[in-house]
Order: C-alpha cells, then sequence, then structure tokens
C-alpha cells in the first residue's frame, strides 16, 4: 500500500470523493494540500469560489503536521500548554490553525493533509476523511 498512497491516480480518486461529499454539506468550499515527508508540495486541489487566502493556508498546515510530526490541532494545544508562540521555531511556514494532519503507515511519516476554508474543526475533520480515502484508494490500486 504504501508506494501507492502518493500515487497521482489514487489522490485525484481520494480527494475527488471527498471532495463530492463536500460540495454537498452546505458549509463553504475547501482547498485540499498533500505535502511528502519533506513538507514539499505533491497535490493542489481548490474548489471554485474557495477564497485564495486559503491556497497557502492549507499548504501551511500540510507543512507544520510533517514538519511538527501532529496534528495542526494538536501543535495549537502544545503551545498553549507549552506557554511557547509559534516563532521560537523559527519557521514562518508553520500554523497552528487545525486542519493539518500528518500521514503515516506502520507509524512510519509519509507526508501531511492540510484543508483551509472552513471553522478550523471542520477543515480538521475533513483532512480525516481524505486521509482515510487515501488509505481506501491505495489499498485498492
Amino acid at each position: 500500500m504504501k508506494h501507492n498512497l502518493f500515487n497521482i491516480a489514487s489522490l485525484h480518486q481520494a480527494i475527488e470523493t471527498v471532495i463530492n461529499e463536500v460540495k454537498n454539506d452546505g458549509l463553504p468550499p475547501i482547498t485540499v494540500a498533500i505535502v511528502d515527508k519533506e513538507g514539499n508540495l505533491v497535490y493542489f486541489y481548490k474548489m471554485d469560489a474557495t477564497p485564495s487566502r486559503t491556497i497557502n493556508i492549507s499548504i501551511s498546515k500540510a507543512y507544520t503536521s510533517v514538519k511538527m510530526l501532529s496534528s495542526t490541532k494538536d501543535f495549537n494545544t502544545r503551545l498553549h500548554n507549552e506557554r511557547v508562540t509559534i516563532i521560537d521555531f523559527q519557521d514562518l511556514k508553520l500554523t497552528s490553525i487545525a486542519g493539518g494532519i500528518p500521514i503515516r503507515i506502520d507509524d512510519a511519516l509519509v507526508g501531511g493533509i492540510g484543508i483551509s476554508g472552513r471553522k478550523p474543526d471542520d477543515d480538521h475533520k475533513v483532512a480525516e476523511r481524505i486521509l482515510e480515502e487515501m488509505i481506501r484508494c491505495a489499498a485498492n490500486n
């Protein structure tokens, strides 16, 4: 399964499935960013009418999930619990807005997903749904 997770056909199929679900849920449109284990963008999708600001936000969420080895939601909690700021990490690409999650296979980090366009907790839920669908599509290809 590992080698198929970032197969462009599998990625497209997984994201298209989830995009079709979110198109009809009455919530705002989204952008989707997928990065590899180094934080490099490997796939991007922007729904029509999604504000342009969401482009960099979604990429930053995916990047942060890889660099911090956790969801951006958990990273936000960490910042509060440890009483540090995001600036302390000296990486201007980091964000603590929920909606970014790491992609792991057998506990190995292989990439990250970032979603932007909705409330942060809603973005987080869509990211989890995309990960589920990516795994399903990779298993079937």
